[in-house]
Order: structure tokens, then C-alpha cells, then sequence
């Protein structure tokens, strides 16, 4: 139990950063925003966050003219 719990955090980054790849921009953000919050001291978490959000506004069509 102790192991999984600990194993969590690295498996939702895998998960984030997987996803991402994928072109799944919204759940990687929402995966990379948990772990954010749940480590703010580790910048890496908020820059891949800012980094799908980025992506994800980007991959968004824009509206047709008119």
C-alpha cells in the first residue's frame, strides 16, 4: 500500500506526459494541475502545465471568418 501511494505521483506524470504526446492537451493539463498543486515546490509540474495549456489553446480551430 505504502509503495503504491508513493508510486502514484510518478505514474500520473507518466499518464500527463503520455497524454500529451497523444494530443490529449485538456487531460494532461488537468493531470499536470493536480500535481502542481500537490507539489508546488517542483517548477517541473507547473511548466508542463503551462506547456499543455499553451498546446491545447493552439490546437484549438479558430473561428471562420465572416
Amino acid at each position: 500500500s505504502d509503495l503504491g501511494h508513493s508510486l502514484r505521483p510518478y505514474a500520473k506524470a507518466l499518464l500527463a506526459l503520455a497524454l500529451s504526446r497523444e494530443g490529449q492537451f485538456a487531460r494532461a493539463s488537468a493531470l499536470f494541475a493536480d500535481l502542481a498543486r500537490e507539489f508546488p515546490a517542483n517548477p517541473t509540474f507547473s511548466r508542463e502545465l503551462a506547456l499543455a495549456q499553451a498546446r491545447s489553446a493552439a490546437s484549438k480551430p479558430s473561428p471562420a471568418p465572416g
